[in-house]
């Protein structure tokens, strides 16, 4: 099977996506789930989205009044509330994460027709630092960074 994907066409993708899943894997087992200062606010925000009675001002945190503006991400995660408080937003992050590599690699193979090109594009792109620092978090940059990309 390993000579099978070797000889993929798709084998520098599949490095860069295995990649993305042992750093997230290696990110999540080392920092955990954190939380900065905003992250509460999008909680509450998927909260009252969902009908639950919550703080439009959260106490020493953003008015939350100002992420009804941008809706998708908080209705994304919606769903996943019910599993675990927050868990929405740890989810579409993590294939945020992965789709935007993708995307990465995707773009700059077209670009350059190069794939071991792209694959170094989409790892200097996974291992950046926002993602490492905030990126699979309790936030929503990574809808953001995808939408961004998948724009171009």
């Amino acid at each position: 099977m390993l000579t099978k994907i070797l000889k993929s066409p798709n084998k520098y993708l599949l490095v860069a996506l295995s990649l993305v899943l042992i750093n997230t894997a290696v990110v999540f087992l080392m920092f955990g789930f954190r939380k900065f200062g905003d992250s509460d606010s999008y909680i509450y925000l998927v909260d009252w989205f969902l009908g639950k009675e919550t703080e439009i001002i959260v106490e020493g945190g953003p008015n939350i009044s100002m992420y009804i503006l941008r809706p998708l991400i908080a209705l994304l995660a919606a769903p996943f509330q019910e599993l675990s408080r927050g868990l929405g937003l740890i989810i579409q992050n993590v294939l945020f994460y992965f789709l935007s590599t993708y995307l990465i690699f995707k773009i700059t193979d077209l670009i350059y027709k190069n794939k071991e090109q792209a694959l170094l594009a989409s790892i200097l792109y996974a291992f950046a630092i926002p993602w490492l620092n905030v990126g699979l978090s309790y936030m929503t940059n990574g809808g953001a960074w995808f939408f961004v990309i998948f724009s171009v």
